[in-house]
């Protein structure tokens, strides 16, 4: 297929007549893309069809064999013509920048910063892919990449980045993590309620602490809150129910006894987070294996609407994550949630501090 040839192309680009936000924003972006690295502007057209010469971008019900879900893609090139499917909202997005990136060379490195390779004379070998992303929710979190024509450029849809409708949206998550004090703030509930809270050496304590994850009334107050969260934020589909930024899980005796028979703290937590999930069974609870909670429970499995988001900030990044000896203790706990967990429910959280990347000298 000769896309150009010395600065001129038979091409155009063809998109349907109820096109939405996503595909006409794909369509401007694959113009856009294509000028700077051939010169030559395409047209696009909407609901045009012919046999040959058509970059087509749509979404993928003709794809009838195959379920791209909101984010998977379909790009043929063939007979003249190319065809970017995506799922909707965001495939056909990501189709765009998966063709440049992979088949033309164009790389994205910042928000302003991309090489987009000059090619006057533009040709590809026939060929057909579908892709469909393992991780349904994908965010690299750093500032940087919270904008949102760079998070679509890498196929981010966190909640964090600033992706609206022309980008197909986000996956909505709400409050974040660390929320056991949101649920309930200790300056609301501790001076006549300190056994909702962590007891240490035998006293209670509210603030620097977690939750008694035993008390019946901690469990209600907190599915009352869950459900408070899903009536005020419909769009969200993740709801987090997570230990605080700190140690200090409670030590009394109902929990202690979970937790002796679980091997981990985190039989607590995820005994109490499966009846909170076990209430709203339409939404997805997410939790954290953080800290003290890394290490999986011996018997307790997450509920299929429990996502635990295993959090790796303890780990070296400036060596692979398998060979590491720094991460031996990561990659044991990783192996071990994979027995107890589904593979669509398994979320590593690395952090690179303030740096994207090994520090590299030139």
């Amino acid at each position: 297929l000769v896309l150009a040839e010395n600065g001129r192309s038979k091409y155009r680009i063809v998109i349907s007549r109820g096109a939405t936000p996503s595909e006409r924003y794909a369509a401007q972006e694959f113009r856009r893309l294509f000028r700077e690295m051939s010169g030559v502007e395409l047209p696009i057209l909407e609901g045009a069809r012919r046999d040959r010469f058509e970059i087509r971008i749509h979404d993928c019900e003709d794809v009838s064999v195959w379920e791209p879900g909101p984010d998977g893609y379909a790009i043929r090139a063939r007979d003249d013509s190319i065809t970017l499917a995506g799922g909707l909202p965001r495939g056909v997005v990501y189709a765009v920048y998966d063709f440049f990136e992979k088949r033309l060379g164009g790389r994205w490195f910042a928000r302003d910063v991309a090489i987009m390779p000059r090619r006057d004379n533009m040709v590809l070998e026939p060929f057909h892919e579908l892709h469909r992303p393992r991780f349904e929710y994908r965010e690299v979190f750093y500032t940087e990449a919270f904008d949102g024509d760079f998070a679509a450029r890498l196929r981010s849809n966190g909640a964090h980045a600033r992706l609206d409708a022309k980008h197909g949206g986000k996956i909505a998550y709400f409050p974040f993590v660390h929320t056991f004090h949101t649920i309930l703030p200790p300056d609301k509930y501790f001076k006549d309620h300190p056994e909702y809270f962590s007891e240490i050496d035998g006293r209670r304590v509210g603030a620097g602490a977690q939750l008694c994850l035993t008390n019946p009334d901690v469990l209600r107050l907190t599915i009352e809150c869950v459900k408070g969260w899903i009536r005020d934020h419909p769009d969200a589909a993740i709801f987090s129910v997570s230990q605080n930024d700190c140690f200090n899980n409670c030590q009394c005796k109902s929990c202690k006894a979970i937790d002796e028979r679980e091997g981990s703290p985190s039989g607590s937590l995820l005994a109490f987070v499966n009846k909170v999930a076990e209430a709203v069974p339409d939404r997805l609870i997410d939790t954290l294996a953080y800290q003290y909670t890394r290490r999986p429970p011996k018997n307790l499995k997450p509920r299929e609407n429990v996502i635990v988001r295993l959090c790796s900030i303890e780990c070296c990044f400036s060596h692979p994550i398998e060979t590491c000896d720094v991460n031996q203790a990561f990659r044991d706990d990783l192996v071990a949630w994979s027995k107890v967990i589904s593979w669509g429910r398994r979320w590593p959280e690395p952090v690179q501090r303030w740096v994207p990347g090994p520090t590299a000298t030139s």
